[in-house]
């Protein structure tokens, strides 16, 4: 990744090189968000393909046969089915979660930036982070760890693209990262908060 930005900082485009020499305009390929979500999603359905393979066989040769002799295991096999129709609704939504993905950094990062005091940015160098850290989807191909190793490299791409590419020190780049988790202690906190507030109400 620190070579492909080096070469968006002297080319200020998004190219990632079809050969060993980045350098050689001609032989690289300048990628979009369709682009990327198109070629991602394709590896998504490949993944779907594995892991309802996987859902089915341990369903058909652990949880069969284990039903037949203890009732208390058809609670396991009805979670298998519910796991291999959200795999394959997950499939089917991709493309609209990814424009989503995209849409919400795109609106943290430029808040943030503006935030950090950085009002003079080019919202294409958003864009090339996202889609840089979005080609770790190839990483689904991979039974089993692949959504594990995806989730990683992702991340590892999306703090070399802010710190490279948006310039922003490691705290920051941190903060960024750290986006979600506190939108989900709000959602969490948000969730615990109103049950109470109506309690305390049927409570007077």
């Amino acid at each position: 990744p620190s070579q492909i930005y080096n070469h968006l900082l002297d080319s200020n485009q998004f190219k990632i090189g079809l050969v060993e020499n980045l350098n050689e305009q001609n032989d690289n390929l300048s990628l979009s968000y369709t682009e990327v979500i198109s070629v991602s999603w394709i590896f998504n359905f490949i993944k779907s393909i594995y892991s309802i393979i996987i859902i089915w066989a341990s369903y058909s040769f652990i949880a069969t046969p284990l039903m037949k002799s203890d009732i208390s295991f058809a609670l396991p096999a009805t979670g298998q089915k519910i796991m291999m129709l959200s795999s394959i609704s997950f499939a089917v939504i991709f493309p609209i979660y990814s424009y989503l993905y995209f849409f919400f950094w795109e609106i943290v990062i430029s808040f943030l930036m503006s935030l950090f005091g950085k009002s003079y940015f080019d919202k294409k160098k958003i864009q090339q982070v996202l889609i840089s850290s979005y080609t770790s989807n190839i990483l689904l191909l991979v039974p089993v760890f692949g959504s594990f190793l995806r989730y990683c490299i992702s991340i590892f791409y999306f703090f070399i693209g802010l710190r490279r590419n948006l310039k922003l020190s490691t705290t920051q780049s941190v903060l960024v990262l750290l986006i979600p988790v506190f939108v989900g202690l709000m959602i969490f906190a948000t969730m615990i908060l109103i049950p109470l507030f109506f309690i305390m109400l049927l409570a007077r």
